[in-house]
């Protein structure tokens, strides 16, 4: 977790173009590393449907933005889900993580 923690967010790779506009970066980032914070914060061990709550709270704080970046805040939720170590499917979105991750 403090890999992805530490780790610059919304910035171009692959096909991801980065945040829509500069001014999106850092709230961006901002309520992706607050819900890192948040996670870090619990006490273990972790109860799985408290976590999916803190992310799916996540995607909505999110959900103004452009849709590559609210597509990008997806995929960070899922790498914080399997940071942690879970191994099943978040189920915060209507296709599979593997797919999501690989958009």
């Amino acid at each position: 977790m403090t890999a992805l923690l530490q780790q610059p967010k919304f910035k171009p790779y692959g096909y991801y173009t980065g945040a829509d506009t500069a001014e999106d970066r850092k709230p961006l980032q901002d309520a992706v590393d607050e819900a890192i914070v948040d996670i870090r914060a619990m006490s273990d061990p972790l109860d799985k449907k408290v976590v999916l709550k803190r992310l799916s709270n996540l995607l909505n704080r999110t959900d103004m933005f452009a849709t590559e970046d609210r597509d990008e805040v997806g995929r960070y939720a899922i790498r914080i889900w399997r940071a942690l170590g879970f191994k099943e499917e978040t189920r915060l979105f209507y296709m599979s993580d593997d797919k999501v991750l690989q958009q």
